[in-house]
């Protein structure tokens, strides 16, 4: 199916998803098939017809997370894990397939920021779009998005309070800690000229500290 989606015009891939949609739930088969459209994608680089399927996909994608939001909003419901978190991960390109030191892709450019900074407004209330922004940015967005993903951290913490009492996936925090430290390192000088910049990374830091981060408390107390 992924590499027929590929191959198909614009129209045709546009026309199929309409067709399979009713179709699609949150199951293993929806997560297994988004992770064979990028691997083929990495394979075949065909760009534009990739961002096609990946753009006609998105309603779907938010709409199964709509189901749930009152759930996912709820501090008491503690779990991050269910049925449409690992479709989540693989959507924003943030699964365990790729090699440990890749630093971009070559279908991620710097004009594919508003993709993820839309989905951490539509989409921040789920545990998983916080883990996989952090690991999209210490992995295939490291080279491009190093500016970006402060707006998208703070978009998504500012916006949504109850995760700092949700239990997250392994290595959130360590994620976002190794991003706020080269951001920080990159940026220190322009924190006094730019309040509003500063208070973002304090958001972000905030969150971390209340969340048990030492890393973050020094990083905070090195700039306030």
């Amino acid at each position: 199916m992924a590499k027929y989606l590929m191959c198909i015009s614009l129209e045709e891939q546009k026309k199929l998803i309409r067709a399979f949609e009713p179709f699609i739930n949150s199951c293993e088969s929806f997560e297994w098939l988004l992770r064979d459209i990028i691997l083929k994608q990495d394979e075949m680089d065909k760009y534009d017809e990739f961002w096609n399927i990946w753009n006609n996909i998105q309603p779907i994608i938010i709409s199964l997370c709509k189901k749930t939001e009152e759930r996912d909003r709820t501090v008491s419901s503690r779990e991050y894990h269910d049925d449409i978190h690992q479709i989540v991960i693989t959507y924003l390109f943030a699964f365990h397939w790729w090699n440990d030191k890749i630093k971009s892709w070559h279908s991620l450019k710097k004009d594919d920021h508003l993709f993820f900074r839309y989905i951490s407004y539509e989409l921040g209330y789920k545990p998983g779009v916080l883990y996989a922004i952090g690991r999209v940015l210490n992995t295939v967005g490291y080279n491009n998005y190093l500016s970006q993903g402060i707006d998208w951290l703070y978009e998504i913490i500012n916006n949504n309070p109850h995760l700092e009492q949700k239990k997250l996936e392994v290595n959130t925090e360590y994620y976002i800690e190794e991003y706020m430290q080269r951001y920080i390192l990159e940026n220190r000088l322009s924190f006094k000229k730019k309040p509003a910049l500063r208070n973002k990374v304090i958001v972000v830091l905030n969150f971390l500290v209340n969340r048990g981060s030492t890393v973050s408390y020094m990083l905070r107390e090195s700039i306030v």
